[in-house]
């Protein structure tokens, strides 16, 4: 449903296009750029802890470490309005998101423990620029 809205609003802005005169719109998408290190922080906090487990004699079985997040994909969408030859106003929408998991199983005499941990980092944002110096489209 939200793709359907997506699709429906990009069209009936594209559609704007044509009557609103020096209306610019833009889309993209690519390699996303975060600053990940305090999770990755956590991330090697955590595998410190599956490391002691799976060197524990005790336990059985072995849980594999977490790796850390890279790059994800970012995706952005935005239009400009050229007020004057020289001005123009808008804004952009941007989301990223980038994904890391892990699963293991281990046992402790009679216990058995599943282990299951999934780290995920999303951004959405918005930014509206105050104006831009160089010309317009066409």
């Amino acid at each position: 449903m939200k793709g359907l809205v997506a699709v429906v609003g990009l069209v009936l802005l594209a559609g704007m296009g044509a009557y609103a005169g020096d209306l610019e719109m833009f889309a993209g998408a690519g390699p996303g750029g975060a600053a990940l290190g305090e999770i990755n922080a956590a991330i090697t906090l955590y595998n410190a802890i599956i490391a002691d487990l799976n060197e524990t004699p005790t336990i059985d079985g072995t849980v594999p470490l977490i790796p850390h997040l890279g790059a994800g994909i970012g995706y952005y969408a935005g239009e400009q309005f050229w007020m004057t030859d020289s001005l123009a106003i808008g804004g952009k929408l941007e989301y990223f998101r980038t994904e890391t998991s892990t699963s293991g199983a281990t046992q402790a005499g009679m216990r058995r423990r599943r282990l299951r941990s999934i780290s995920a980092a999303r951004s959405l944002g918005s930014s509206s620029p105050g104006g831009s110096t160089s010309s317009p489209p066409g």
